[in-house]
């Protein structure tokens, strides 16, 4: 769904921006000497999963459609139950100052 993408993309956001500050800030106090405050095995360990963890477990417990409205076909779905697309249609989950409000939280 649409809400679930637009979470997944700002936590996304939120994850890289967390580590590029901390590589950032590492680089300014080292006069900027090219050395790095992560070693390679690090960024697989940190980035493998962050990346697979939270959409697995979130596609297993998030249901937009109860067990009982499963049966019905996709079209009768979308005239049943317009709400599934009300956040889509009113952008109210991928908007500048929710990235921004997540960036603010990654650099507190």
């Amino acid at each position: 769904s649409y809400r679930r993408n637009a979470h997944f993309i700002l936590v996304f956001f939120y994850k890289n921006y967390v580590f590029t500050i901390c590589q950032l800030w590492f680089s300014l106090l080292s006069m900027i000497s090219g050395q790095t405050v992560f070693e390679d095995s690090y960024l697989v360990l940190f980035n493998a999963p962050l990346t697979t963890t939270l959409p697995f477990f979130a596609a297993l417990l998030d249901l937009d459609v109860s067990p009982d409205d499963a049966d019905l076909s996709a079209e009768l779905l979308n005239e049943e139950m317009p709400r599934l697309h009300e956040d889509g249609l009113r952008n109210r989950s991928f908007t500048y100052p929710l990235a921004v409000g997540w960036l603010l939280c990654g650099t507190a």
